[in-house]
């Protein structure tokens, strides 16, 4: 039993990895033949890790035609954006009145490392403390449905930032993540509600522009592949 967990493990670390530096580009089909004579692997461990992958948004499996490597649209991208827009919202309303003055240290720990991460382009842990600094209050407020949810919705936001490589056609500094963080925790120190979501409003509409996520961009990215 643990050589076959292993064995799929070690298929699922593989395609992932290869998907999420783009060695296997948005839309490109799994095919288990191919993959388990690369991989030198039977087809069960390949049909576990890739319903694997399916569940964390990496895989799409489409009926009598295969698995792929998802291929959102951007109308798709921008529904996910706006949807963490409305949690994040979600999150402040049930977690600021929680927040004490230890929280408030803690925040600015957690952006020290945000821009630390970035500043090494070490982005799969830049994503990862950046999601953590945005669920914080979600989290504060207890209450697990939100917490949930926007965490699921920035797991598929960053998977598909990392798709499209967008740090690479992006203006973004890591001072000016730092900076825009430090606001947003002025804000949450004050416990100024109001100021803290028409804040945040305007940095989601922000990095929308930043990381060029429009149609004309959208389509210069696909061309790369």
């Amino acid at each position: 039993m643990s050589k076959k967990k292993s064995m799929e493990q070690m298929v699922y670390d593989s395609l992932k990895s290869a998907i999420l530096n783009r060695k296997l580009p948005p839309g490109n089909q799994l095919v288990e033949n191919t993959i388990a004579q690369k991989l030198n692997v039977s087809r069960t461990p390949i049909r576990n890790a890739i319903k694997k992958l399916e569940v964390e948004g990496l895989v799409t499996l489409i009926p009598n035609r295969g698995a792929f490597v998802i291929q959102p649209t951007i109308e798709e991208i921008i529904e996910a954006f706006e949807m963490r827009r409305e949690l994040e919202k979600l999150g402040v309303r049930y977690g600021l009145k929680e927040v004490s003055p230890e929280d408030i240290h803690h925040l600015r720990t957690l952006n020290g490392r945000v821009k630390e991460a970035f500043e090494e382009q070490d982005i799969n842990r830049y994503l990862d403390e950046n999601k953590q600094f945005h669920l914080f209050l979600a989290k504060k407020g207890n209450n697990r449905y939100v917490s949930q949810f926007l965490e699921m919705i920035f797991n598929q936001i960053n998977v598909y930032l990392l798709l499209y490589d967008a740090f690479n056609y992006s203006n973004i500094k890591g001072e000016d993540i730092y900076n825009e963080h430090e606001k947003i925790i002025s804000f949450i120190a004050e416990k100024n509600e109001e100021k803290l979501m028409i804040y945040m409003d305007s940095q989601l509409n922000r990095i929308l522009q930043e990381i060029k996520l429009d149609k004309m961009n959208y389509q210069a990215l696909e061309n790369i592949f």
